[in-house]
């Protein structure tokens, strides 16, 4: 018997990796799961988050980013246990 096991995430990346967003706009940002060589894994379940809801906001499941108020803020996402980051400046 041949037992073949999904390739593990290594790493995520997450575009844009800088963004200057102003006040009260919107932006969409992707995620990629990774194998350890570099190779895009399809059918991987990415969760979101950020680093501080006042500044930016984005839904568990992507839905595109908020800016909130003036501030940095990180978003994260998470495949497997595997996260990548994104940093964002809300501008005035």
């Amino acid at each position: 018997a041949l037992t073949v096991w999904p390739q593990p995430v290594a790493s995520v990346t997450v575009e844009p990796a800088t963004l200057s967003l102003p006040q009260f706009r919107r932006a969409a940002f992707t995620a990629v799961a990774r194998d350890r060589r570099g190779k895009a894994l399809a059918g991987r379940t990415i969760s979101w988050a950020s680093s501080d809801a006042a500044v930016l906001t984005i839904d568990a499941d992507g839905d595109p980013a908020t800016a909130r108020d003036v501030g940095t803020a990180t978003v994260t996402a998470t495949a497997e246990g595997v996260s990548g980051t994104a940093s964002v400046t809300v501008t005035n």
